[in-house]
């Protein structure tokens, strides 16, 4: 087996995760911060309809609450993504990253601000930083399998 090597540039990507870390604690903090005001008990996710409908905290509590869901529901992908894409493009890795969590800054920004909007301020921004990586990640992958294999050893 080959010794691991870190390439250089990875220290950005490890700065990229405690980054993303904060931002889903800030998400956490803002989401717990709109539970009290609107009624919500643990363990009840989200309010109701009927909450959300009497009561303007229910409802901003419910955007809180959907932004840092979001974000929980992406983090596991990008991470992967920024991690595979770091092994051989650490600074555009580190860049994507960065924009991820810029985006999902905007993105709570936005769902909070202008829920009628629902998020489109940052969620172009962590969307297609995503793409980007998987991109990467993905012709990464092909150009792994085409030096193991060729279409001969099938």
């Amino acid at each position: 087996m080959a010794p691991i090597e870190i390439p250089d540039g990875f220290e950005l990507i490890l700065a990229n995760v405690v980054f993303s870390c904060i931002v889903l604690q800030a998400q956490a903090f803002l989401s717990m911060g709109y539970r009290k005001p609107a009624g919500i008990k643990y363990p009840q996710l989200y309010a109701s309809k009927e909450e959300e409908e009497k009561s303007p905290a229910a409802f901003k509590f419910n955007c809180a609450q959907r932004v840092h869901q979001n974000s929980l529901e992406t983090f596991p992908q990008a991470t992967m993504l920024i991690f595979i894409a770091a092994t051989n493009y650490p600074r555009i890795a580190a860049v994507l990253g960065f924009v991820w969590n810029l985006g999902r800054i905007g993105y709570t920004y936005g769902y909070l601000k202008s829920p009628q909007k629902r998020g489109t301020y940052g969620g172009f921004l962590s969307s297609w930083s995503l793409k980007g990586l998987f991109l990467i990640t993905t012709y990464m992958a092909f150009g792994w399998v085409k030096t193991e294999m060729s279409l001969w050893d099938l």
